[in-house]
């Protein structure tokens, strides 16, 4: 007897299509995440009871939860279903074998996330975003993990597997100590077992067997006896009993399972009578073969030897006859260090328009993740820790507690709804805003040019303004101002409302139910106001249960919102060995929120204030606000380090002022500039200046915005910009990245720059007194000095000591004065450190810096290491200015090496 390969074909094929039946819409009529069902299903638990096709029942059913599982982990939405009987949901309730597998899904009560709301012959799901509450990372319908309890197989459910996680890392620790992998053994198992498991192992490597022997041993914690009946089936049966098994026996302390032997008698029946061996073989090697792809490493395992179930056949055979009368298929399964699964766990999430199955390698990496170590994050309060966090969430970090940040921003009075900010109040509009939306204290009515932009998505030009309202008992509100509404505004609200609703959950962290309703706002010349709200196609609104019930609720929305508008990628991510986020400060944000409308604008930051953070921000916005291109937006600095940093982002032109300045360069397609480090850039006698033509080259509606610090300025030439008090300037003055012996260093230089008579000296002191740390990180700062000749000899020290701590080459920067200086030394030091160095042109996370203090400026590195950090003589007076640049572009610690 043979089997086809389409046989086993269909098998896969149909187990991969088993969400076919659900689809996903996105922002259309209907602002949120919409799975419909395309398959008629029925409800209630007497029409279900009643109904003959079982196999249609249990197909309804799972299509209902893979929907619901699919939107508990991405952020939540609805699923809609149409009924397939006469059916009234208060009369008839769910059915009890989906209220059984929802229990299992989501724990109880199940209202706390999911709700049912009856209309005609629809019903709607509506699923919140998956809370925490000691919940798994995802939410599975199983885990297709299973374990070995005595002589049964038992499935490791999602609520368990915190548990069994936590085994595996501390299986992984002992790993580390014992520089190999120990059993996993949730039952220890006692002599007997060890006696069968040895008979069973002696059994396993027998070439033959007489039929109706009767073996020696029976089945234990090591040992599973299966007989299958009908060997026309044997590819079916072997794909569905040998997986879990191997996920049983690996997740515990490895076993045998042989197939062809009665569990109850222990007599050797045989099966595949008739099948060729070498088909029998192949086929149960390919589902060994499956199974050693399904072993999974946790993320804390160093083992990396190879582990795979072994399979042979032992012939059946009769007294009278030698040839094989059938055969025991007998397989051998180590023990695993991890987690075998016996198949991809049934796990779902929405990817596009698809409902997609995670498979085993992603959903076990997701559900280990978890934040960054404590001892590498010390800078940063864990505002919104994964603990807590809806599956979708990464940890965010801030130097500021997020409530004094939702406080200072979005404030919420007790008796009224504060509308900010103070530059967006139009007391007429939002009181007809607040009036049609019944708006109800305590609560915030937040005001934005576009909450599009706010939320890195195009602005609509037809749109004058937006304005999103959050208070007590009422449904979260994105109203946007118009002159006349369009089916393309709908479209444009509705579209920015699904994607806020979306970044609250899955960004800002935001567990509670959810939803923001669009809404239109004409404005007539006459000076009327009509609030409009669309009717879509589904149901008009959401269940009551998602209006802000209490204050308590306002206020953690708003906390999450304050993530959403507030977050950036964090340069430090690199360094931690995962992406994680961190919050602008106040300060920064309100750059955008106080100046986002001036079109040139200069400012003016203390070292490590975030300005080439906030130009980057300032480089997204205007791409979204003015929709326009990369190629129209013109980063310019003065060093070809920062100038390649920030190509890598892909957000605009990046060019130094050398090559702006080059008459063959075109850059006619330029609408909006941005000028970095400003205080580097220089009108030489003779040349054109840079600031001139860059004026010249945009119009008026463009932006042009300097950013600067006359602290750092090392040269004494003229610097092309007009003078202070013609400029329309703000000021950064929080200091952000630097620890608190670094800044005190720099504090000191500053000093004596402002202690030095200049036309500037009264605005830098100004700055200067306003300068504060942002956090009480201590770091490092240490004078080291060498014998003359010997300062690299020192650094090289400097740098063994470093990586026996665990620093890699990517934490460090090694600065010297000149390029001379560096020249000088350059060989000593690369011969002398085996490891790999680049200069700024070249600029690798993984690899340390060798450059100069001029070429490095505006970068920076958790470690600089100074060499005899110095001025040529002629500038003497600008001493403080250079050492305050070099000292500057260490984060955490900074060495200076000194001759003595």
């Amino acid at each position: 007897m043979s089997f086809s390969y389409f046989n086993v074909l269909f098998i896969v094929f149909s187990h991969r299509m088993a969400s076919h039946c659900l689809t996903v819409t996105k922002a259309q009529d209907f602002p949120d995440i919409e799975i419909k069902c395309s398959e008629k299903v029925t409800l209630g638990e007497n029409a279900r009871k009643k109904k003959e096709d079982k196999k249609k029942r249990e197909r309804e059913r799972e299509y209902i939860l893979q929907g619901i599982c699919a939107l508990l982990n991405s952020g939540g939405g609805v699923l809609t279903l149409d009924i397939d009987n006469s059916y009234n949901y208060r009369r008839d309730g769910r059915g009890l074998d989906i209220e059984q597998h929802l229990k299992e899904l989501v724990g109880s009560p199940i209202e706390d996330m999911i709700e049912f709301v009856h209309q005609d012959d629809k019903v709607s799901i509506y699923v919140s975003g998956h809370p925490a509450n000691h919940r798994p990372r995802l939410c599975s319908i199983n885990t297709g993990l299973w374990e070995r309890a005595g002589s049964n197989d038992e499935r490791v459910s999602p609520k368990e597997m915190s548990e069994f996680l936590r085994k595996r890392k501390d299986r992984a620790k002992r790993n580390q100590q014992e520089n190999g992998c120990p059993p996993a053994k949730r039952h220890a198992p006692l002599a007997g077992s060890e006696i069968i498991k040895q008979r069973a192992e002696e059994f396993y490597n027998r070439d033959s067997v007489e039929a109706d022997k009767c073996l020696e041993f029976g089945e234990s914690v090591h040992v599973e006896l299966k007989q299958f009946d009908n060997s026309e089936n044997l590819p079916k049966r072997l794909k569905e009993v040998v997986p879990k098994n191997i996920s049983a026996f690996g997740n515990t302390d490895g076993g045998f399972m042989f197939i062809g032997i009665n569990d109850k008698s222990q007599e050797v029946i045989g099966c595949g009578k008739g099948v060729n061996a070498e088909v029998l073989q192949s086929m149960v090697e390919d589902v060994c073969r499956k199974s050693k792809l399904k072993a999974i490493h946790t993320s804390d395992c160093k083992k990396n030897t190879s582990w795979s179930p072994e399979c042979r056949l032992i012939k059946v055979i009769t007294p009278k006859f030698s040839e094989a009368d059938g055969y025991v298929v007998a397989i051998k399964i180590p023990v695993f260090c991890c987690a075998v699964f016996g198949e991809n766990p049934n796990s779902w999430h929405i990817e596009g328009s698809t409902v997609c199955r995670l498979e085993a390698p992603v959903w076990m990496k997701k559900m280990q993740l978890s934040d960054p170590d404590e001892d590498l994050c010390e800078r940063f309060q864990n505002v919104l820790s994964l603990r807590d966090a809806p599956p979708q969430c990464k940890p965010v970090y801030s130097i500021e507690s997020l409530t004094h940040l939702q406080e200072k921003l979005f404030p919420v009075p007790e008796n009224n709804i504060e509308v900010v900010p103070d530059g967006f109040k139009n007391k007429a509009l939002t009181d007809a805003i607040l009036s049609a939306n019944s708006a109800k204290s305590p609560g915030i009515c937040i005001c934005s040019q576009s909450w599009a932009v706010d939320i890195d998505l195009p602005k609509n030009k037809d749109v004058i303004s937006e304005a999103l309202i959050i208070s007590t008992d009422s449904y979260p509100t994105l109203c946007c101002v118009v002159e006349t509404e369009s089916p393309d505004l709908w479209k444009y609200a509705t579209n920015t409302a699904f994607h806020l609703k979306q970044k609250l959950i899955n960004l800002g962290g935001y567990t509670g139910k959810l939803c923001v309703i669009p809404q239109l706002v004409e404005t007539k010349n006459d000076g009327s106001i009509t609030v409009k709200n669309h009717q879509p196609s589904g149901p008009l609104l959401y269940p009551n249960s998602y209006r802000l019930d209490q204050e308590q609720d306002v206020r953690a929305l708003l906390h999450s919102l304050v993530i959403v508008v507030m977050t950036f990628t964090s340069p430090l991510s690199d360094d931690v060995g995962c992406e994680f986020l961190n919050l602008l400060t106040e300060e920064q944000f309100k750059i955008f929120q106080t100046h986002g409308g001036i079109k040139n604008l200069f400012i003016h930051g203390v070292p490590e204030s975030g300005k080439t953070l906030i130009a980057m921000e300032l480089m997204r916005r205007i791409k979204n606000m003015y929709v326009c291109e990369k190629e129209n937006i013109l980063y310019l600095c003065e060093n070809v380090g920062l100038r390649d940093f920030m190509r890598k982002q892909n957000l605009c032109q990046c060019e130094t002022r050398f090559k702006f300045m080059d008459e063959h360069m075109d850059f006619s397609v330029v609408k909006h500039i941005i000028v970095d480090e400003a205080q580097n850039f220089c009108v030489k006698k003779g040349e054109i200046n840079w600031y001139e033509k860059a004026q010249k080259l945009i119009g008026e509606e463009s932006l042009f915005w300097v950013f600067l610090d006359y602290h750092q300025k090392v040269h004494v030439y003229p610097d092309g910009l007009p003078l202070i008090s013609k400029q329309s300037k703000t000021s950064l003055c929080k200091v952000v990245r630097n620890s608190a012996k670094v800044l005190k260093v720099m504090q000191d230089q500053m000093k004596m720059i402002t202690d030095s008579p200049s036309s500037m000296t009264a605005h830098l002191a100004k700055i200067q007194k306003k300068m504060k740390p942002s956090h009480s990180f201590q770091g490092d700062f240490k004078i080291k000095k060498a014998a003359p000749g010997k300062e690299v000899d020192l650094v090289l020290q400097i740098l063994q000591h470093l990586l026996s701590q665990g620093h890699t080459a990517g934490h460090v920067a090694v600065l010297f004065s000149t390029k001379e200086e560096l020249d000088a030394e350059r060989d000593k030091l690369m011969t002398g450190f085996p490891i790999l160095f680049s200069s700024v042109e070249e600029i690798n996370p993984n690899k340390m810096v060798l450059d100069t203090v001029r070429r490095f400026a505006g970068l920076e590195r958790n470690i600089v290491i100074l060499v005899n950090p110095s001025i040529h003589p002629r500038f003497a007076l600008l001493e403080p200015n250079f050492l305050l640049c070099a000292y500057s572009r260490a984060r955490i610690r900074l060495y200076v090496v000194k001759s003595s």
